[in-house]
């Protein structure tokens, strides 16, 4: 529950400084319904960005096999 609030702030945070930038959210649209993974080992953690035309989405979980992955390993 805490990691879903968190993440609702982080992702808010995101989106308002995206659209800051006249052009960004236009260079996301391409990457509409891709899945990125991000694992973290220290503090184990595992997150998926879903990024669109509209900004990111963040979620604690997701699909058994993401678009993209990228592990932090330290």
């Amino acid at each position: 529950m805490l990691l879903k609030g968190l993440l609702a702030s982080v992702e808010h945070g995101l989106n308002r400084v995206l659209r800051l930038d006249s052009t960004a959210l236009a260079r996301l649209a391409h990457l509409n319904g891709k899945i990125i993974a991000v694992d973290c080992r220290s503090p184990a953690l595992q997150l998926f960005i879903l990024p669109s035309d509209e900004g990111l989405t963040l979620r604690p979980n997701g699909p058994p096999t993401p678009t993209a992955r990228c592990v932090r390993r330290h």
